[in-house]
């Protein structure tokens, strides 16, 4: 046993978002790799505008230029922008073991909660913090 005090990780876990969608894992991975592409060196960051019946994933750069991809989702709640970086979400997905995913929000400074979902997944929750953009 290690002595010391380890973060509250149940706080941050028992959070949950208001906006859940369910999005197919390899064709967000592939949106993700392409707008990041054009993203800051620096930051790596790519936006994530969750509206009414899509997911639009706009990256910019100042030298390079920007990029958009959109994606249907079955959502139809109010819309969030939330900003991550680029590298921690292809980590999620690359190990996510299932089909789809599911992306739980709750605001633009609120942590986001990705998990495998359909068929085969598991009970693995990744969290991971917005990036003010």
């Amino acid at each position: 046993m290690i002595e010391g005090q380890f973060p509250a990780f149940e706080k941050v876990i028992a959070l949950t978002g208001d906006k859940v969608v369910a999005l197919e894992r390899e064709r967000l991975a592939t949106a993700i790799r392409r707008v990041s592409l054009l993203s800051s060196e620096r930051s790596r960051a790519v936006r994530l505008s969750l509206g009414p019946g899509k997911l639009d994933l706009p990256a910019s750069s100042p030298d390079l230029g920007e990029a958009r991809e959109s994606l249907t989702a079955e959502y139809q709640g109010a819309t969030v922008e939330i900003g991550f970086n680029s590298q921690y979400l292809l980590d999620f997905l690359g190990v996510a073991g299932s089909e789809s995913v599911s992306l739980e929000l709750k605001d633009q400074e609120s942590q986001g909660m990705f998990r495998p979902s359909g068929e085969g997944a598991t009970d693995y929750r990744y969290v991971v913090m917005p990036m003010r953009l």
